[in-house]
């Protein structure tokens, strides 16, 4: 859902070591914007960095499936290297998956494209570049993967935070910032000019063959005002400092935390209204019917429990994924920005990224 947080923490035991996976939204997400998603990464990478606790090391995550290198998919290789920069490259594990997406006999395919997927990795990265794995065998390759960054027992800060906390520019200003996107004057620019021009060409039209083909451009000009107005909200955020993000996904979180509190009161009600119900209804039958199958209506309630009760745990999953509930001794509780929890920096910190590459 466009405007809310992707974010989630699993932790774990591994290797004798206490391992955080952080979940975090990727660039190309057909979901949300690329500038939702670097406001996102900057409310959490800062507050990280902030607080000292280092990553560990990013596993890209890249769909064996496509079937070729996309524009968007290269500025997202792109955008990795310069979020990371050079000393933090070497961090970062590719790993293609989907692989049992493919029928046995095109399995040589599917490697032929993780090959050209490993040649392009290296174009862009260069020999700071981190290694490129194909998890062939699904979450078997996967804990390898994670085993791997827990035994290199290494921290990395990236450039995306000193960016950020240290010099305090604008998420358009930093190196990522101006791979995603163009100066929003610039951008502004170029959609006024077409739109000015759709203009010239809907008067001439509407001359030239009367009003049914002006409605036809009337709506392609409508069209095009709302492109103009979402590329315009989307350069206004790129221009917001890191205190005006904190604010926004602040009251972003806010949000959520009530709609799943209220969720889930909700559902706590409904449950205990029908079980009330149900212990009537085996009340009455106890009094009056024999005992007999269930009646109609008595599976009917059951079956609503049975639905509340696995409601009532993905509510409390959801929840308990959240990164801002692993609250902090060193600043207050209330604070959502401020909740990054001092247990992160007790194990290593795993964040990995679902791009689109292949």
């Amino acid at each position: 859902m466009p405007g809310t947080a992707r974010v989630a923490i699993h932790t774990t035991k591994m290797c004798s070591q206490t391992v955080h996976l952080i979940d975090t939204p990727g660039f190309d997400d057909s979901r949300r914007s690329d500038s939702e998603t670097l406001q996102e990464l900057a409310y959490w990478l800062a507050a990280a960095y902030e607080q000292e606790i280092q990553l560990s090391g990013i596993v890209y995550l890249n769909r064996i499936t496509d079937n070729r290198l996309r524009g968007t998919a290269q500025q997202g290789l792109r955008a990795l290297k310069a979020m990371c920069g050079n000393r933090s490259l070497h961090g970062v594990v590719f790993a293609t998956t989907m692989w049992d997406k493919f029928a046995p006999e095109f399995i040589l395919k599917a490697f032929k494209r993780h090959e050209e997927l490993r040649k392009r990795i290296h174009e862009e990265m260069g020999d700071n570049g981190g290694q490129i794995v194909a998890l062939t065998a699904g979450a078997a390759d996967a804990l390898k993967v994670v085993e791997q960054i827990i035994r290199r027992n290494s921290r990395m800060t990236l450039e995306f935070q000193r960016q950020l906390v240290d010099e305090g520019l604008e998420l358009q200003e930093t190196d990522v910032g101006k791979i995603l996107f163009a100066r929003p004057s610039d951008r502004y620019a170029e959609h006024q000019e077409a739109i000015n021009k759709a203009q010239e060409a809907i008067l001439a039209d509407a001359c030239a063959q009367g009003a049914a083909s002006t409605a036809n451009r009337d709506f392609a000009m409508k069209s095009m005002l709302n492109d103009l107005d979402a590329r315009t909200e989307r350069s206004t955020q790129m221009q917001q400092k890191l205190s005006k993000i904190r604010d926004d996904w602040d009251k972003k979180l806010q949000a959520e935390r009530e709609a799943l509190d209220q969720a889930a009161r909700t559902t706590q009600e409904l449950f205990t209204i029908k079980t009330k119900a149900l212990e009537d209804l085996h009340r009455q039958d106890r009094s009056h019917v024999p005992p007999g199958p269930s009646t109609p209506t008595e599976m009917a309630l059951v079956g609503d429990l049975e639905r509340l009760g696995r409601q009532e745990e993905v509510i409390m999953w959801r929840k308990s994924q959240r990164l801002e509930t692993r609250h902090t001794n060193r600043v207050s509780p209330t604070s959502t920005f401020g909740v990054i929890g001092a247990s992160l920096a007790v194990g290593q910190l795993i964040a990995t990224m679902a791009c689109t590459v292949m």
